[in-house]
């Protein structure tokens, strides 16, 4: 009878030994687990960090540019001024050259107006392109930690069936197993 209890107790404390190990997993992966979410919100955090720069410098390149525009028009409208003294001292054919920069300079204006904006908008599909992916990659990542925790809790279930097969209500396993396990501990 001693010698039953003695197989008891020694299963006994190799079940306590193996919950031991499994505590220790768990631990483990739990660890491992919210340093990869920190890595994550790192990275996440470095991501809008980026995007926070860009928006800014986009700012400054848009307050730039409509300072510059107000600059220019500044000019223009000094230059109309010029035009009218000119016209009233009787200048006439200097008037049409004048028109015909002003024209030149509107074109111009015209054109750097065109251009901005297709820069603005340029930069607004950038951010919005960026922006997307940045979401599609935090989506495709909490999708993978939550297989990943799917897996482990199915990993776990089997596990535990696994434990409850062993436990000491079931028959003594072979020698020999005990000796093999024995030497995997």
């Amino acid at each position: 009878m001693s010698g039953a209890g003695a197989v008891g107790d020694g299963a006994r404390s190799k079940l306590a030994a193996l919950n031991s190990r499994f505590a220790g997993f768990d631990r483990q992966v739990e660890v491992e687990s919210k340093a990869r979410l920190d890595q994550e919100d790192a990275a996440e955090n470095q991501l809008k960090d980026s995007i926070a720069r860009l928006e800014k410098t986009l700012n400054a390149e848009i307050k730039k540019r409509v300072e510059a525009n107000k600059a220019l028009q500044g000019m223009f409208e000094a230059q109309m001024a010029t035009v009218q003294d000119k016209l009233e001292a009787g200048l006439l054919d200097r008037l049409d050259q004048l028109h015909a920069s002003v024209g030149s300079l509107n074109g111009r204006v015209d054109a750097v107006e065109k251009d901005f904006m297709e820069a603005r908008e340029q930069y607004i599909r950038d951010i919005e392109d960026k922006s997307s992916m940045v979401a599609k990659d935090a989506a495709a990542l909490q999708e993978a930690c939550q297989n990943e925790r799917a897996d482990r809790k199915e990993r776990e279930t089997l596990i535990i069936a696994k434990l409850r097969d062993l436990s000491p209500s079931t028959p003594a396993p072979p020698t020999g197993w005990r000796r093999s396990s024995g030497s995997a501990t």
